[in-house]
Formats: C-alpha cells, structure tokens, sequence
C-alpha cells in the first residue's frame, strides 16, 4: 500500500515543472529554511534543543542500556 501511494503522489508531479519552479524560489531567495527559522527565536531553539536531546537519551533507554 505505502509503494502505491508514493507511486501514486509521485506520479503526478511533473519533474521538469518542479525543478524549474525550485530554480525560480532560489534565484528570488524565496526559498524556506526551516533550521534558520528555528534558531531565530530563542526560546523555540531551546525547546527543540530539548526535545531532539530527549528524544535521543529515550531511544537508548529502550535499549536497555
């Protein structure tokens, strides 16, 4: 099911039309950086700073040490 759903929604993308329009947004600085808009607000990198920290420290707890 998951292969015939990305077939499905990759299929549909025109590739050529989707690079050009990724070309454009970077040549017009357009583009979205996630990480950048993260670390702009202080008490929102902190969070994320805990949270990925945490989420790494419960992965080896299920380890078992």
């Amino acid at each position: 099911m998951f292969l015939l759903w990305n077939a499905v929604i990759l299929g549909n993308i025109d590739a050529e039309a989707a690079a050009a329009d990724i070309k454009a947004a970077v040549e017009d600085g357009v583009v979205f950086d996630p990480l950048q808009a993260l670390g702009s607000d202080a008490s929102l990198g902190v969070v994320v700073s805990v949270f990925s920290e945490l989420a790494v420290v419960t992965s080896f707890i299920g380890e078992g040490f």
